[in-house]
């Protein structure tokens, strides 16, 4: 599905950027999200993955009352990263439950 499409359907394009002690690392995440809030897509810079932008960012999600209903994804052997976050990610929102 496009973009053009899920917004104009309601859903939203979040995207987010990024400065810390490293410096600016400008634009480092785009999420695509459904008005039923299925995550179509995610986009997260490898040079500031597992510094826990992820957590930092679902967390936001959650507490704006954005928690993804389902989130989209396509197992490959170069984002295991991801794999290993989404496991945790999704055992601890089955804990608080």
């Amino acid at each position: 599905m496009r973009p053009e499409t899920i917004t104009a359907g309601g859903g939203r394009l979040l995207t987010a950027s990024l400065s810390d002690r490293h410096g600016d690392h400008g634009e480092i995440l785009s999420c695509l999200v459904t008005a039923d809030g299925v995550v179509e897509s995610l986009v997260l810079s490898c040079r500031v993955f597992q510094r826990r932008v992820e957590f930092a960012f679902f967390n936001w999600l959650v507490s704006s009352g954005l928690a993804p209903s389902v989130l989209k994804f396509a197992e490959t052997p170069r984002n295991e990263p991801i794999q290993r976050f989404l496991v945790h990610w999704v055992t601890r929102i089955a804990r608080h439950r």
